[in-house]
């Protein structure tokens, strides 16, 4: 799974295509699933008209601790790690968005919520990035190692189930059921991190309760979920795989641990 998902939407070409699928984002700001994003969508509504890359910029920006810049649609691929998306966000803090693009608009917004994380996400996967071409006697790598797609699915369809207690897990869980029933016994919240879960948000409502998704668990004493996340994507590699290398769960199964703090998922 690439960092430009292959199961985005295509652009819009025309400039109702594009409002009607921001009006739709907006018509969503009390949706459970974003609750998180309330601030950024509040931004987001003050334009009277839907954003461009510039307008994303200036809006998010202060908040991301990032540049929003202009990537277009037909950009050549990077040469080097340092012209990599990821490069471009370690090296330049600048974050290469596609006009009239819901999946890099739900990105930038995510961005607004786990700056620190983000930005920790992107300097490990470029890191990794680096390393991949190394061993590989290449100038870019030809394959995606492990833990690059496991910091890539988080980052598109990631959620963050903050557990109390934490259980302390002494042999790794092979499946979906087992890790299911392990949370569904814990006091549980649920937090919305892959930007591509948004998407679907808005695209295909329908199809959410099947989307799955990547699960990190996080101790639910956590006071900092932006700065817990940042500190975990710089772990070592065994600490980092063995967050990572749970199953991924139907967002419809997780609906439960919502439902029983009285939080519906609106699906």
């Amino acid at each position: 799974m690439s960092s430009r998902s292959p199961s985005v939407a295509p652009l819009p070409q025309e400039s109702d295509g594009w409002k009607s699928q921001v009006q739709s984002l907006l018509a969503l700001c009390n949706h459970p699933l974003l609750r998180e994003l309330n601030y950024p969508l509040t931004l987001l509504s003050t334009l009277s008209h839907p954003p461009s890359v510039e307008d994303i910029d200036t809006l998010f920006s202060p908040l991301a601790r990032v540049r929003f810049i202009l990537q277009h649609p037909s950009s050549p691929r990077p040469k080097n790690p340092a012209q990599s998306y990821d490069g471009l966000i370690t090296l330049c803090a600048s974050v290469p968005t596609r006009p009239y693009s819901l999946h890099d608009l739900a990105n930038a917004m995510i961005w607004c919520i786990y700056p620190k994380a983000k930005r920790s996400l992107h300097k490990r996967q470029f890191e990794v990035l680096v390393l991949d071409a190394q061993k590989e006697g290449r100038v870019f790598p030809t394959r995606r190692s492990r833990l690059r797609d496991l910091l890539t699915m988080f980052d598109e369809g990631g959620a963050i189930l903050r557990l109390d207690p934490l259980p302390s897990i002494q042999t790794p869980i092979r499946s979906s059921e087992e890790l299911s029933s392990i949370i569904n016994q814990l006091s549980k919240e649920l937090f919305l991190f892959g930007h591509a879960i948004v998407e679907h948000l808005v695209l295909s409502p329908n199809f959410l309760p099947s989307i799955r998704v990547k699960v990190l668990l996080v101790p639910g004493v956590a006071c900092d979920l932006d700065t817990y996340l940042a500190n975990l994507f710089a772990s070592e590699d065994a600490v980092l795989r063995e967050a990572m290398e749970l199953p991924s769960l139907r967002l419809g199964d997780l609906a439960q641990c919502q439902e029983s703090r009285g939080i519906g998922l609106g699906f």
